[in-house]
C-alpha cells in the first residue's frame, strides 16, 4: 500500500512539473500566447462577478426596495438585467414612464432650468479585454500581407490565418491542428472559418489552396468583426420643436445624483444640442445643420449617437449618415490637447448616457430593445448587459451553493478565498483547454484495486452529500425568493391601494360637485319660473311626453321615409340655389352695365346736341329742328317697322333651327337603326360560339318576346317618383 501510495505521489508531482514547464512554453512563444491567457483570466474574472451577480439578483432587489434605495418600477429593470433609465431618487421635476424609455417634466418644472436622468448601466472600455490589441494586430498582419505578397506562399498564409483566428476565438487550437495535419491544414482552416460564420465561396470550400485574396478576405472580416465589437449605438426620437441635451458623462466623476445639470456642463461629460452643437466643458461649438422646423404641425424626429471604443471617438448619426467626428480622435472643434484628454476618458472610464431636457420636450430611447431607425455598424447599447453562462457554470454555481450557509465573518472570508481558488482553476482550466498541447489521457487501471473500490466509494459519498447539499440550498434559495416576492407583492398591492384611494377621491369629490351644481341649476330654475313643484313637474312631463313622442317618430319607417324625401328636396333646393346665385349675380351685373351705359348715352346724346346746335348755322339747325319733330311725330311707326324687322329674323331662326334638329334627329334615328341591324345580324352569327343550342333557343325566344312586348313597357314606363303613403308599389 505504501508503494502504490509513492507511485501515485510520484505520478502528480511529474503531472505538475509537466504543467509547469508547459506554462513556461506558453509564456516563451510570444504577446499574442501572453494575451489569450490574459483574456481568458479576466473573462473568467468577469464571468465569476456577473453570475455571483445574477445569483443573488433577488436578494439584493429585496434589500433595495426594503431599505428604499429603489423604486418599486424599477424591480423589472433590476431583474430583465436590460438597459434603462434610472428613476431619479429625490423629488424633481423630471418624471420617468414605467417603460423606463421615455421621461419628461411636469408641471412643477420651472422655465429654463434643466431636467436630466441617467441610465443604469453604460459601456467601458476595459471589459472589451484585449478586442483592440487583436485588432491592431490583424490589422499589422494584413498590412504586412499587402506589401509583402509576392515573396508568401500556401504555407505562410496558413499560418498567418491560424494565428489570428486562435487570437480572435480562444480555445479552438487551430495551431497545433494545422502542425499535426500538415497536408489538410488549408481544409481544416476553411471548416474552421464556416463554422465560425466567415463568409467563404461554396466552391473553394473543400479546396485546400488559401492564396492572398482569399487571406485577405478573412483578415478584413475579421478586423471589420473586431471593430464593430467594440463600437456602441443608441438612438433618441424627439418632436422637432423640443429643447434637450444628450450625451455621456464619467461613471467615475458623477454620482448620477444631479438632476439640474446637462451633458457636457463639465470637463467629464459630451453633449450634443437639439440645435445641432456639441457641448463640453459649459460651452457651445458648431457641429452640424439639423432641417428647419414645421411652424404647422410637429414631426419625431430621430438621431443617433456611436461610441467607438477602438479610435476613441464619439459621434453623431443624423439622417442615416455618420457625421464627423465630434469628441475624441480627430474632433474639429477642439485643439490636440483637448482630443487627447477626450480620449483617455472616453478609453479609461466607464461612461454613463445622460439625458436633459427644458419645456414640454419629451424624449424616448432606444437601446437596442426595438430595431434601429438607422442602419448603423456597431452593437446596440442593450449588449453591454449580455452574460455568457456558458464557460464558468459550473464552479461559479458551486462557489455560490458554498457561501449561502454561512452567516458570519469568518465564514464569508473563508467563501471568498475559495471563490478567487475556483475562479483561478476554471481560468487555468479555460487556459490548458486553449493551449496548443493537449494532455494524454490517465487511467487508474495501474493502481490496486482495494485503493479504487475506496475511490469509487468516496466518490458515491461525495455525490450523496452534494445531492443533499444541493437539495438544502435549492430549498434555502426558493425560500429566500419566496421572502422576496412576498416583500415584492407587498409593495406592490401598497402602490395599487393608493391609486385606488386616489382614485376613489377623485370620484368623490366629482361627485360631490356634480350634485352641488344640480342642486343650484334647480334652484334657479324655480327662481326663474316662480311656480309651485307640481307646475313644474307637469311642465316636466308633457316636455317628457312631447320629446318620446318625437323620437319614436325619429326612429319609425315612416320618419325614415319623410327624411329621406326631405333629404332628396334638400338636395335639389341646394342644386337650384347653387345654379340660381351665379346666374342671379350675372344678371344684377348685366342689369347695372346697362343702366350704366343707358345713363351714359343719355349724356352723350344730350351734349352732342348742344356742341351741333352751337356749331350749326341758324338755317341748317332749322332743317333739323323740322326733321327732328317730323321723326317724333312718326316715331310710332318707325317703331312697329323695327319691331316687324326683329320679329321676322327670330322665325327665321327658329325655322332654321327646327329644320336643322330635324336633320339631325333622322340621322341619329338612321344611325341606331343601321347599328341596331348590324349588332343583330353579329349575335345572331356569333351566337353559336359563346352559347350552346339549348342556350342560343333560349335566348332567342326572349328576344322574340321582348319584341312583342316592347309597347307595354313604352305605355306604363315607370315615373320614378316613390309615394311615401303607400306600400304596395
Amino acid at each position: 500500500l505504501q508503494q502504490h501510495k509513492d507511485e501515485f505521489m510520484q505520478f502528480i508531482w511529474k503531472r505538475r512539473v509537466n504543467a509547469k514547464k508547459q506554462m513556461r512554453s506558453l509564456f516563451s512563444n510570444g504577446s499574442g500566447m501572453m494575451c489569450r491567457l490574459g483574456d481568458v483570466i479576466s473573462n473568467g474574472a468577469m464571468e465569476g462577478i456577473q453570475l455571483f451577480e445574477q445569483a443573488n439578483i433577488v436578494r439584493a432587489c429585496r434589500d433595495a426596495v426594503r431599505w428604499t434605495l429603489c423604486e418599486p418600477e424599477d424591480v423589472p429593470a433590476y431583474l430583465g438585467k436590460k438597459m434603462a433609465l434610472v428613476n431619479p431618487k429625490f423629488q424633481t421635476p423630471v418624471t420617468v414612464k414605467n417603460s423606463r424609455l421615455e421621461f419628461h417634466l411636469d408641471e412643477r418644472a420651472v422655465k429654463g432650468v434643466w431636467g436630466c436622468v441617467y441610465a443604469n448601466q453604460g459601456p467601458c472600455a476595459n471589459k472589451l479585454a484585449t478586442k483592440k490589441f487583436i485588432a491592431d494586430m490583424t490589422s499589422q498582419t494584413l498590412g504586412h500581407l499587402i506589401h509583402s505578397e509576392g515573396a508568401l506562399d500556401n504555407v505562410a498564409f496558413i499560418c498567418a490565418l491560424a494565428r489570428i483566428v486562435d487570437a480572435a476565438h480562444p480555445s479552438h487550437q487551430l495551431q497545433s491542428t494545422m502542425l499535426a495535419y500538415p497536408l489538410y491544414a488549408g481544409t481544416i482552416l476553411k471548416k474552421k472559418l464556416v463554422s465560425l460564420g466567415y463568409s467563404i465561396a461554396p466552391a473553394s470550400e473543400d479546396y485546400g489552396q488559401i492564396d492572398a485574396a482569399f487571406t485577405k478576405s478573412i483578415l478584413k472580416q475579421i478586423y471589420h468583426g473586431l471593430v464593430q465589437e467594440q463600437r456602441f449605438y443608441l438612438e433618441i426620437s424627439y418632436p422637432d420643436s423640443g429643447v434637450f441635451r444628450a450625451g455621456f458623462a464619467s461613471a467615475s466623476h458623477h454620482s448620477g445624483n444631479e438632476h439640474h445639470v446637462y451633458p457636457g456642463f463639465d470637463e467629464y461629460s459630451f453633449g450634443f444640442d437639439s440645435k445641432g452643437d456639441i457641448v463640453y466643458n459649459g460651452e457651445t461649438y458648431p457641429y452640424a445643420t439639423f432641417p428647419e422646423t414645421n411652424a404647422f404641425f410637429t414631426t419625431i424626429k430621430t438621431i443617433g449617437i456611436v461610441v467607438d471604443f477602438y479610435s476613441g471617438t464619439i459621434s453623431m448619426v443624423l439622417d442615416k449618415k455618420l457625421m464627423p467626428t465630434a469628441f475624441g480622435n480627430g474632433a474639429a472643434a477642439f485643439n490636440h490637447a483637448t482630443q487627447a484628454k477626450q480620449r483617455d476618458i472616453i478609453l479609461s472610464h466607464m461612461i454613463i448616457p445622460m439625458f436633459a431636457i427644458q419645456g414640454h420636450t419629451e424624449l424616448q430611447i432606444n437601446f437596442g430593445k426595438t430595431s434601429f431607425l438607422n442602419a448603423v455598424d456597431a452593437k446596440p447599447f442593450e449588449s453591454v448587459l449580455g452574460l455568457d453562462l456558458a464557460k464558468a457554470e459550473t464552479f461559479i454555481l458551486d462557489s455560490a451553493s458554498e457561501g449561502r450557509d454561512r452567516v458570519n465573518q469568518e465564514d464569508e472570508e473563508r467563501l471568498q478565498m475559495v471563490t478567487n481558488k475556483l475562479c483561478w482553476l476554471a481560468a487555468e482550466k479555460n487556459n490548458f483547454r486553449a493551449s496548443m498541447f493537449a494532455d494524454a489521457p490517465k487511467s487508474f487501471s495501474q493502481f490496486p484495486p482495494s485503493i479504487y473500490r475506496r475511490s469509487l466509494a468516496c466518490t458515491k459519498i461525495q455525490r450523496v452529500w452534494r445531492m443533499f447539499r444541493g437539495k438544502r440550498e435549492r430549498k434555502r434559495l426558493r425560500e429566500k425568493q419566496y421572502e422576496s416576492a412576498t416583500i415584492i407583492q407587498r409593495v406592490a398591492r401598497r402602490k395599487l391601494r393608493q391609486l385606488r384611494a386616489k382614485k376613489h377621491e377623485a370620484a368623490a369629490k366629482i361627485q360631490k360637485n356634480w350634485r352641488r351644481l344640480s342642486f343650484i341649476w334647480i334652484a334657479l330654475m324655480r327662481c326663474i319660473y316662480q311656480a309651485p313643484i307640481p307646475e313644474l313637474h307637469r311642465a316636466a312631463t308633457v316636455i317628457q311626453r312631447k320629446w318620446r313622442h318625437w323620437f319614436m317618430y325619429r326612429n319609425s319607417p315612416i320618419a325614415a321615409k319623410y327624411n329621406a324625401k326631405i333629404e332628396d328636396i334638400e338636395a335639389a333646393v341646394n342644386k337650384i340655389v347653387a345654379w340660381w346665385r351665379p346666374l342671379c349675380v350675372k344678371i344684377s351685373e348685366k342689369k347695372r352695365m346697362r343702366e350704366k351705359h343707358d345713363a351714359a348715352t343719355d349724356i352723350q346724346r344730350v351734349w352732342r346736341g348742344y356742341i351741333l346746335r352751337h356749331i350749326l348755322r341758324d338755317d341748317v339747325r332749322r332743317k333739323l329742328t323740322t326733321i327732328g319733330q317730323k321723326i317724333a311725330q312718326h316715331r310710332g311707326e318707325l317703331i312697329r317697322i323695327r319691331a316687324a324687322y326683329i320679329l321676322q329674323n327670330a322665325w327665321r331662326n327658329y325655322v332654321q333651327r327646327r329644320v336643322r334638329a330635324e336633320k339631325i334627329k333622322t340621322r341619329h334615328s338612321a344611325a341606331a337603326r343601321l347599328q341596331a341591324f348590324w349588332k343583330g345580324y353579329w349575335v345572331r352569327s356569333h351566337v353559336h360560339l359563346r352559347f350552346s343550342y339549348g342556350e342560343a333557343v333560349f335566348l332567342i325566344a326572349v328576344c322574340k318576346a321582348l319584341r312583342n312586348c316592347h309597347f307595354l313597357l313604352k305605355m306604363y314606363r315607370p315615373c320614378g317618383i316613390v309615394c311615401p303613403k303607400s306600400s304596395n308599389y
